[in-house]
C-alpha cells in the first residue's frame, strides 16, 4: 500500500521498493521562522529499511547561508546513529526545496532485531546561525536570521510526509530545544510540524 501525503493524496514514489523522501518540502515551500535551537520528529520503523542519505530544508532553495546540522537518533537512549553537516557542498543532493548528503554507510534498521521496536528522531540546527541558548534572542527576529525553518504552527503544514509502503510511521507532536542539544521539549503537532531535517530510506533486503 503506498502511503499518503499529510493531504490524504497518494504520492506516486511512496512505494515499496524504491527510495523514499521521508519529510518532503515541496518546491517553493518558504520558512516562517528563525528558531536557533534544535527540532526534532519522530518516527517509529515498522519494517526492515535502510536510510541512506540525511537532508535539510533549504529556506527558498537559494543554497544554505549557514551550515545546518542533520543528525538521527534514539529518541530514548539518545543514541546517534549519523550525523551529517549540510553547507551547499558540491556533493550534495538537491529534491525539492530539500538538499541531502549521502551516507558513507547506510544506516541498517531492522525491528525485528530491536527489543521494543525502533524509535527514532530526525533533528536538525543551525537555522538562524545561532547555536547558543535561544531564551535570550527572540526566535522571530528577522534581523541577523540567516537560514528559516518552517514551522506550520499547529495546522496543516504545506510539506508532507512519505512511509515507503508503510515501512515507517511518523508520530508524536515533534519537538523543540532552546539550544542545539537533543531536542525534548514536546511542542503541540503535527507529527511533521517543522520544515527542517529529513532523510532519504530504501527497503533494507
Amino acid at each position: 500500500m503506498a502511503g499518503l501525503s499529510q493531504d490524504g493524496i497518494v504520492n506516486p514514489t511512496d512505494a515499496p521498493g524504491s527510495e523514499t523522501v521521508a519529510y518532503v518540502n515541496p518546491v517553493g515551500t518558504v520558512g516562517n521562522q528563525c528558531h536557533r535551537g534544535s527540532l526534532g520528529m519522530d518516527f517509529d520503523v515498522v519494517s526492515p529499511i535502510k536510510i541512506t542519505s540525511l537532508g535539510a530544508f533549504d529556506d527558498e532553495m537559494n543554497g544554505f547561508k549557514d551550515p545546518i546540522t542533520v543528525y538521527i537518533a534514539d529518541r530514548n537512549s539518545r543514541y546517534e546513529y549519523a550525523r551529517v553537516v549540510l553547507q551547499n557542498n558540491p556533493d550534495e543532493l538537491s529534491i525539492d526545496n530539500s538538499k541531502f548528503v549521502k551516507l558513507p554507510q547506510p544506516i541498517l534498521l531492522d525491528p525485528q532485531n530491536a527489543t521494543g521496536g525502533i524509535k527514532l528522531t530526525v533533528v536538525a540546527y543551525g537555522y538562524g546561525g545561532y547555536t547558543g541558548d535561544l531564551r535570550s534572542k527572540p526566535s522571530r527576529n528577522w534581523l541577523g536570521c540567516n537560514e528559516r525553518n518552517g514551522n506550520s504552527e499547529g495546522r496543516p503544514p504545506t510539506w508532507y510526509t512519505q512511509t515507503g509502503g508503510d515501512a515507517i510511521k511518523f508520530t508524536g507532536k515533534s519537538r523543540f530545544a532552546w539550544d542545539i542539544k537533543f531536542p525534548a521539549i514536546i511542542d503541540t503537532g503535527p507529527a511533521n510540524r517543522y520544515a527542517a531535517g529529513t532523510f532519504i530510506f530504501e527497503p533494507a533486503y
